[in-house]
């Protein structure tokens, strides 16, 4: 009967080895999961919080569209003395222009194709920080008849874009000089027609 104990006894004391090492592994396993985990938690945590710090000037367009859109520089009685049959436009404008870039093409009271690139470039890079890109419409004889504006990236609904397409024409200027050039060089062609 002893013998029966004692291999009762070597039975246990095996049966109690194996859970005692499979809850040591398991221990070891659970804790290096654990550190993984948690590793992982503050890792995520930390991305998180740089991802709040950068820009995101396209997470409340509207907001963002909104403000300062009936800002203007300060105007003084001093502005250039324009002439010609569009004068009133150019007055019109220089009373509205919010750049130094917009008021040094606009002094001499014309607006060349070479100006107008400097704007709508100026004007890209706004719309560019919110993911939408400008296009010129080309008709065949290399008029440029209008402009189309698409999506780069991000998405936007088509009141946000409007908003931030309008926001941008009036920051960059180019609400103002592009209708001027386009007069102008209208009324340069016809012109060189006659």
């Amino acid at each position: 009967m002893t013998r029966i104990l004692g291999s009762n006894q070597s039975n246990e004391q095996r049966h109690h080895h194996a859970w005692h090492g499979i809850a040591l592994s398991f221990s070891h396993w659970h804790r290096r999961n654990l550190m993984v985990a948690i590793i992982l938690a503050i890792g995520i945590i930390i991305a998180v919080l740089l991802a709040s710090l950068l820009p995101q000037p396209w997470s409340d367009v509207v907001t963002n569209a909104g403000n300062d859109s009936s800002r203007t520089m300060s105007t003084t009685s001093e502005h250039p003395g324009f002439t010609g049959s569009h004068k009133y436009e150019a007055l019109t404008a220089w009373n509205n222009l919010r750049t130094e870039l917009g008021r040094s093409i606009l002094e001499d009271g014309v607006v060349t194709p070479a100006e107008l690139a400097k704007v709508r470039k100026a004007y890209n890079e706004c719309l560019s920080v919110y993911g939408l890109q400008a296009k010129t419409i080309i008709d065949g004889s290399g008029e440029a008849i209008g402009e189309s504006v698409v999506s780069i990236r991000g998405s936007m609904n088509s009141q946000q874009q409007s908003d931030v397409i309008d926001q941008c024409r009036t920051e960059s200027d180019y609400q103002w000089l592009e209708p001027l050039a386009n007069v102008q060089s209208t009324e340069q062609s016809t012109k060189e027609a006659q």
